[in-house]
């Protein structure tokens, strides 16, 4: 079940705050199926006809500026031409941080991260925030160890008792579940050829 879903902090002044929620590590599809069935309702959420999964490592990477201008202009040409909800880790790091600050300021746009909810800054402080209040999430101070979140990331789901790597499969079946055209939906969806 849904722990929390609530506004975080406004990426920009003018932006709306991003979404938070805690889940369990679901493996069953048809329990995380119910759970974005709950987001997507509380939160509004449009059904993507695509989903563009990015991943790849949190670490500080520097790509040359060609390959990250590049980069870019694709990423937000996809986004732009498919109406694409996008997913990630959700932190402010390597990749994550990269697709954040290139969506930032795309309208309409479902920027989803899934991270392990005790491995994130915050968590505790986060743990402690009541369904639909506003909160106020400050980057770490120095030393902290644990990664933000990142504040271009319209939506995030926090998966509880896992660390990092262990939110993959859950992040996998969000990522399906996010894609179904319908909430009854089932698996032998039709395609047209």
């Amino acid at each position: 079940s849904l722990h929390d879903a609530l506004p975080i902090s406004p990426r920009k002044k003018n932006k709306k705050p991003a979404k938070f929620a805690k889940m369990p590590p679901i493996k069953e599809k048809a329990a995380v199926d119910k759970a974005i069935d709950v987001l997507t309702d509380v939160w509004k959420l449009p059904r993507a006809s695509v989903l563009i999964s990015v991943t790849g490592g949190a670490q500080a990477f520097n790509l040359d500026k060609r390959l990250t201008a590049s980069f870019q202009r694709g990423l937000k040409a996809a986004v732009r031409t498919t109406k694409a909800c996008v997913v990630t880790g959700g932190t402010k790091c390597g990749c994550m941080e990269l697709v954040g600050k290139t969506l930032e300021d795309e309208e309409h746009l479902v920027l989803m991260g899934v991270s392990p909810f005790n491995e994130v800054h915050g968590s505790a402080l986060l743990d402690e925030s009541k369904y639909l209040n506003i909160h106020e999430y400050h980057a770490p101070q120095k030393g902290e160890t644990k990664p933000s979140l990142d504040p271009n990331h319209t939506h995030h789901i926090l998966v509880s008792d896992a660390t990092f790597g262990g939110e993959i499969e859950t992040r996998n079946l969000i990522e399906e579940a996010v894609c179904r055209e319908k909430p009854d939906e089932d698996e032998d969806r039709k395609s047209v050829v």
